[in-house]
């Protein structure tokens, strides 16, 4: 049965209205099928979101991201089926509320997560743990008490924030208005 992804392709701000194609690329990077030049949604500022429904079930290789005009390589992405049960415990009930303490400045006074070398996409699903859970409010801290933190972001349509991070062992705080979160920070390792 195939498989629906959405996957983030970053190219940076040089490259903020590109016009892309994927080609998906087995395991010895052979090409599979043919290019797909629908599915992609520009975000802003050389980020762009592909979405994909027809992942052959079972498939392992990668995506290659290209310029669409002349075939230039940008990006790629694995594709490996165990890598699909990612951020998906949210639980439908009432609201939850951040933790309060204060922002501590983290790296010269700016605020954790803006000064790190590793863009981590984190992506919060609903409770099907497929479909992307927009308006949601993220922070990120490098402790479990959430004092050295970031500023919240909040979870485009496809569930995605995105911050500069240390690699290091992160918690990433969540908050919607109509979710709580069995587990709350989830813990993540960036590397």
């Amino acid at each position: 049965m195939p498989f629906t992804r959405i996957i983030p392709v970053i190219l940076g701000s040089g490259l903020p209205s590109e016009t892309l194609r994927a080609q998906l690329v087995d395991a010895a990077g052979v090409n599979v099928g043919t290019a797909v030049t629908t599915g992609f949604v520009n975000l802003g500022t050389g980020n762009y979101a592909w979405l994909y429904a027809a992942f052959p079930d079972g498939f392992r290789g990668g995506v290659k991201f290209l310029k669409d005009s002349d075939g230039t390589l940008y990006a790629f992405e694995a594709v490996n089926p165990e890598g699909f049960a990612e951020n998906t415990n949210a639980k439908t009930t009432a609201a939850v509320t951040l933790p309060t303490p204060a922002p501590t400045g983290y790296g010269g006074g700016t605020l954790y997560g803006q000064n790190g070398t590793v863009d981590f996409v984190y992506t919060l699903f609903d409770t099907d743990g497929t479909t992307p859970l927009p308006g949601a409010s993220v922070y990120v801290s490098a402790d479990s008490a959430g004092v050295q933190r970031s500023q919240p972001k909040t979870t485009d349509a496809l569930g995605r924030v995105v911050f500069t991070l240390v690699p290091s062992t992160v918690y990433f705080w969540r908050s919607h208005v109509s979710r709580v979160f069995a587990v709350n920070p989830d813990v993540e390792i960036v590397s």
